[in-house]
């Protein structure tokens, strides 16, 4: 499993937003924004935990939050040898705009995502506009025109790579878990943020 770091948010984050009871205003960080790299070392292959965010320009230019960009997300698979046709399956934690930009551009991959999440992405409520990008604000979504397989509850995908419902942050947010030689492992998205 490769994390692939593709920036930090510009403006640090208090960590009490994070968790209860840590005390407000002593510690902030800057919240990193990556993906995931799954390499199937037995034939190859390799998947994809989400697809990133979008660049610093297009952040500014729509009025996102910023982001302090160190690799394209080109440039974070191309460091592992990777391009975006290369890829040939895509789980998808959630549908936040910063989880999901250039799904275009994987002409070849199959993409997976709850279907709580899908629904509620296609028409959000007011609140979750800028989350998803909804058309109500004149802006296309990252996720327009994408096909997605619609899954429920938990699901293998595939032998050793398994999704489940983790929903919180989104209604529909689920987690991959991931079976190595050193022990399972968990992409979890936006479910939990620090490792506290």
């Amino acid at each position: 499993i490769i994390p692939v770091k593709m920036g930090n948010s510009g403006v640090p984050f208090d960590l009490s937003n994070f968790y209860k009871g840590h005390p407000i205003g002593t510690e902030s960080f800057h919240m990193p924004y990556a993906y995931f790299i799954i390499k199937n070392e037995e034939n190859g292959e390799c998947y994809l935990v989400d697809t990133g965010c979008s660049l610093t320009e297009e952040n500014v230019k729509e009025g996102r939050e910023e982001i302090i960009n160190e690799l394209t997300f080109e440039d974070g698979l191309a460091q592992w040898g990777l391009k975006p046709e290369d890829i040939k399956t895509v789980f998808m934690t959630h549908l936040h705009w910063d989880h999901c930009f250039y799904m275009e551009k994987f002409t070849n991959a199959k993409f997976y995502v709850n279907k709580k999440e899908y629904e509620f992405a296609m028409d959000p409520i007011p609140l979750y506009y800028k989350s998803y990008e909804a058309p109500q604000l004149g802006i296309t979504r990252p996720f327009e025109g994408i096909k997605m397989e619609l899954l429920e509850g938990e699901a293998e995908i595939m032998p050793g790579v398994r999704v489940f419902e983790t929903p919180g942050h989104s209604i529909g947010h689920q987690s991959v878990e991931i079976d190595t030689a050193t022990g399972r492992y968990i992409c979890c998205g936006d479910a939990i943020f620090i490792m506290d």
